[in-house]
């Protein structure tokens, strides 16, 4: 299923825009080292996952989230992926709650990759 851009644009916008991470900052956090304060957070099926995924990102589906919180508990950051951002910003409000300090990729993997992002750097691992 395809989300409509304007449904995920109104969605970021009720987002804390201080949670948001756009892709020109996620790379600029990525190349300075800056992610290692990040633990990031891939929330896509195992299987777009295994395909590619960013280095040193972890794999918790949306729908086992719930019941694997207690895993996420960290010093770190948690920068939360997915495909097109609209699952991560469902997912902030709850990480939030429990006082994780939580942050999602604006347009997720699919947005960093249609900006061409990727062929620029490489930084996706792809299987």
């Amino acid at each position: 299923m395809t989300i409509p851009k304007e449904i995920i644009k109104q969605l970021m916008e009720i987002s804390d825009s201080k949670s948001v991470i756009n892709n020109k900052e996620f790379e600029r956090i990525i190349l300075t080292g800056e992610i290692e304060d990040y633990k990031i957070l891939d929330i896509r099926e195992r299987e777009l996952f295994q395909k590619f995924r960013f280095p040193n990102s972890i794999n918790i589906p949306f729908k086992e989230l719930g019941r694997n919180l207690i895993k996420l508990s960290s010093d770190k950051r948690i920068l939360l992926i997915c495909n097109s951002g609209f699952t991560a910003a469902q997912s902030l409000s709850l990480l939030k709650s429990i006082g994780l300090k939580t942050y999602i990729l604006e347009s997720g993997i699919n947005g960093y990759l249609e900006e061409g992002r990727n062929a620029r750097n490489n930084i996706l691992r792809i299987a």
